[in-house]
């Protein structure tokens, strides 16, 4: 267990670097062989330019072949892993309420140092710095990794082999796998952990479909796909829904989610509400409200105050029953929780305001928890039958499916690892 001693804990988590990634595998795979899902995230150095323009490009044969672009010529800096594990409440609590849903979560941030030479990018540096991305831990600790296809090799070395050992293991484990906005996540930790990423997309949603049985789920589609949520950016959905479950606990006649964190009862990751100084803006900005970012950054004049921008929303939705009383349902509940921006446009920009914090662990423990809302407020079967294995694609009306085409074949490394 480690907690970040420069800025206020976001969330409990274990801190795996080289020093201790070797005593630590045991417990992550016991983790797993109990996991009702797993949540990922990954931290990298940039997007690249040039051919990478293509990033977007409409054509996803075209999109898929620049992105595989930007992961051979880039790294991962960590590797974020949340574990989550239904509990039967009715076994676990004197009291039980039949209206609570709870997990146990794991949670494991990899500190990764990749050996082959790669690309930073100047302004994803600056974004990884000003999020408290600690370059000098990396350098001393990190996790050292080959990506591709250099497993037992004289390349490889204990490290990477452990770490490709915990990749096997997650892809062994029964559960399904969980990302937010997750193509670039999935195709870095087939790169780094697994072999060198095919050249055809089709070949690459072969694997992927062999090698999760249990099926990948994308917050970001199902917020925007089923939920049709105003903004599907990872912080605003998790910030929204804590203060939703916040307030369902409260009225005790809603479902609603509790989290013990490592053994902890964790309602919410930061138990100290933010204080806003005087001379914040109170006008949110309404770039950073729909999307997440804001070309700005610092230099915006509105706020990017995610407590402002929601409070601004239930402001908006209050009513009044025709008994002069509040609507129960548009309530304004006061924030407990000092939550991150996520960036989840194709490039990283700068964090939006002073003394947020960005860390892989803490966006896969959002992504996680954002996904066990969604499956207390929609029937395990609808997601199973209708949305799984589809991934968020950027600028695009659908998304992008895993799945196996006739037509297409395993890529010869996955083919021998089946055999």
């Amino acid at each position: 267990m480690a907690l970040d001693n420069k800025k206020p804990p976001l969330c409990v988590y274990n801190d795996v670097t080289k020093e201790n990634l070797l005593d630590s595998q045991n417990r992550i795979k016991d983790c797993f062989e109990h996991a009702s899902f797993i949540s990922l995230d990954t931290e990298f150095t940039g997007l690249g330019r040039g051919s990478s323009q293509n990033v977007r490009a409409s054509n996803i044969q075209e999109r898929y072949a620049a992105l595989r672009e930007v992961v051979t010529n880039h790294a991962m800096v960590a590797f974020g892993l949340s574990v989550f594990k239904e509990i039967d409440v009715t076994k676990h609590s004197p009291n039980p309420n039949p209206l609570e849903k709870s997990y146990t979560v794991d949670n494991f941030n990899f500190t990764l140092l990749c050996q082959n030479d790669y690309t930073v990018n100047p302004r994803s540096l600056s974004f990884l710095a000003e999020s408290g991305f600690d370059f000098n831990k990396q350098a001393l600790s990190g996790i050292p990794y080959f990506p591709g296809d250099v497993q037992e090799t004289s390349k490889s070395n204990k490290f990477d082999a452990t770490m490709r050992h915990i990749f096997r293991h997650l892809l062994a484990s029964k559960a399904p796998v969980v990302l937010h906005n997750g193509l670039l996540d999935i195709m870095f930790l087939y790169h780094g952990f697994y072999a060198s990423l095919p050249k055809k997309l089709d070949t690459f949603l072969a694997d992927l479909s062999d090698m999760f049985p249990l099926g990948i789920y994308d917050t970001k589609y199902i917020a925007d796909y089923l939920t049709r949520e105003k903004a599907s950016f990872l912080s605003y959905l998790y910030k929204k829904y804590e203060r939703e479950q916040l307030k369902r606990k409260q009225n005790s006649r809603k479902h609603y989610l509790t989290i013990s964190l490592n053994g902890t009862i964790v309602e919410n990751p930061s138990t100290k509400t933010p204080v806003q100084p005087n001379n914040l803006p109170v006008k949110p900005c309404p770039q950073f409200t729909n999307h997440g970012y804001c070309p700005k950054g610092l230099q915006c004049p509105l706020s990017h105050d995610l407590d402002v921008i929601l409070d601004a929303e239930m402001s908006r939705r209050k009513r009044k029953r025709k008994d002069g009383h509040l609507d129960e349902d548009t309530v304004i509940e006061p924030s407990v929780i000092l939550a991150t921006v996520s960036e989840d446009a194709c490039d990283k920009v700068s964090p939006a305001t002073p003394g947020q914090f960005h860390a892989a662990h803490f966006d896969a423990y959002m992504t996680g928890f954002v996904f066990a809302r969604q499956i207390l407020t929609y029937d395990q079967d609808t997601l199973q039958k209708e949305h799984i294995n589809r991934i968020y694609l950027i600028g695009k009306s659908f998304p992008l499916i895993i799945l196996k085409s006739a037509f297409a074949s395993y890529s010869e490394f996955h083919d021998t690892l089946r055999q």
